[in-house]
C-alpha cells in the first residue's frame, strides 16, 4: 500500500504579497531624491544626500533579503538582511545628523533636513515597515519633501524654476508611491507591473512638464517674481491635474 498524498487542506496556505510594487516604489524614491537634490548646492549638503541614498539602498536590500527567507552564502537571510538594515538605518541617521550640523549656513540646514527625513519616511511606507500604514507614511514622507521645497523658497530664495522642478518632483514621488501601493493591493507585489507603472509615471511627468512650462510662460509675460502664494497655487494646481489623471 502506497502512502496517500497529503490533502490540500493540510498544506500551508501561502498568503498573497500585497505590499507596494517594486517598480513604482523605486521610481517614487528616485523622484524624492531628485526633489531634494534640486534644492542643494553646497558640498556638505551633497555629502549628506549621498550618505542618505546609500542608507536607503542598504535598508531596501536588507529588507528584501529578510523577506526572501533563504540562505545567502550559508548565513540565514534574515540575519544578513537585519545587518544590512541596521547599517542602512545608521547611514540615514548619520545623513540627517550631517544635514543638521555640517553645512555652515543655517539656511542650508533648514532646507535639507525636512527632505532627508521625508525620504526615510517615504521608504518606510513603500517597504512597508508596517502593513496597513503604507498610504499614511507615503503621504507624510512626500509632505516633508514639500516642506523642504517651501523652506528653500522662504529661507534660501531659490529661483522659480528650481522651486517648480523640486515641487513637481515631490508631487511625482507622492503620485508614484500611491500608485505602487494601489497596484500592490490589487494585483500583488509579484505581478508584472513595469509597463503599467512606466506609462502612469510618464503621464504624470507629462502633466508636470506642462505645469512647469505654463509657469515659465507666465514668467515671460513680465511677472519676474512669483510670490510664495502664487508658487503654492501652481503646485496645488499641478497636484489637482495629477489627481484628475489618476481617475
Amino acid at each position: 500500500m502506497t502512502a496517500s498524498a497529503p490533502r490540500s487542506a493540510d498544506r500551508p496556505v501561502e498568503r498573497p504579497d500585497l505590499r507596494p510594487t517594486v517598480p513604482g516604489s523605486v521610481l517614487a524614491v528616485a523622484a524624492g531624491v531628485a526633489s531634494v537634490a534640486l534644492l542643494i548646492d553646497t558640498p556638505e549638503q551633497w555629502q549628506a544626500l549621498l550618505v542618505e541614498v546609500a542608507g536607503i539602498v542598504f535598508v531596501a536590500a536588507g529588507y528584501a533579503a529578510w523577506r526572501r527567507r533563504s540562505r545567502v552564502d550559508g548565513a540565514p537571510a534574515g540575519v544578513v538582511g537585519g545587518l544590512f538594515a541596521v547599517v542602512g538605518a545608521s547611514l540615514i541617521a548619520t545623513a540627517v545628523a550631517v544635514a543638521l550640523t555640517r553645512p555652515p549656513a543655517m539656511i542650508h540646514r533648514l532646507e535639507l533636513a525636512p527632505g532627508l527625513v521625508g525620504l526615510a519616511v517615504l521608504l518606510a511606507g513603500l517597504l512597508p515597515v508596517r502593513a496597513g500604514r503604507e498610504r499614511t507614511l507615503v503621504t507624510a514622507g512626500t509632505a516633508l519633501l514639500f516642506v523642504g521645497v517651501l523652506t528653500s523658497g522662504v529661507v534660501h530664495g531659490a529661483t522659480l524654476g528650481t522651486l517648480l522642478l523640486a515641487g513637481l518632483a515631490a508631487v511625482l514621488a507622492w503620485d508614484l508611491g500611491e500608485q505602487a501601493v494601489s497596484l500592490g493591493a490589487q494585483v500583488g507585489r509579484g505581478a508584472s507591473t513595469y509597463r503599467a507603472e512606466l506609462v502612469h509615471g510618464g503621464g504624470s511627468l507629462a502633466v508636470g512638464v506642462g505645469a512647469f512650462l505654463a509657469a515659465l510662460g507666465v514668467d515671460r509675460l513680465g511677472i519676474r517674481e512669483l510670490s510664495l502664494t502664487g508658487f503654492t497655487a501652481l503646485l496645488v494646481a499641478g497636484l489637482v491635474l495629477v489627481l484628475a489623471l489618476r481617475q
